[in-house]
């Protein structure tokens, strides 16, 4: 049977060609197979959704220690740049003594 027609206009003329299906198609699906089918991209849909929710949670980790890193990193040169003005402060009263 005629699956599909398609007509070309031209000005001398039309064109146009047939799609024709084969009577024993061997190649078309079942409804057994299509629900198989079905069934693996729901599969593979899913361990997809679990895997990226894996990759979620692990960058969430990796980003608060860089952020508990960064606030260490904080307290300590808080800390460095209080006693800088003191050590530069003694060195010079003890030059001028």
């Amino acid at each position: 049977p005629v699956q599909k027609i398609t007509i070309i206009p031209r000005t001398s003329g039309a064109l146009g060609y047939t799609l024709q299906v084969e009577q024993d198609n061997h190649y078309l699906m079942t409804k057994e197979d299509l629900g198989m089918l079905r069934s693996f991209t729901k599969e593979l849909g899913t361990t997809d959704c679990e895997s990226q929710k894996q990759h979620i949670t692990l960058f969430n980790e990796l980003l608060k220690e860089h952020i508990a890193q960064a606030q260490d990193d904080i307290v300590k040169k808080a800390k460095m740049y209080r006693i800088i003005p003191l050590s530069v402060g003694m060195v010079i009263s003890l030059l001028v003594i």
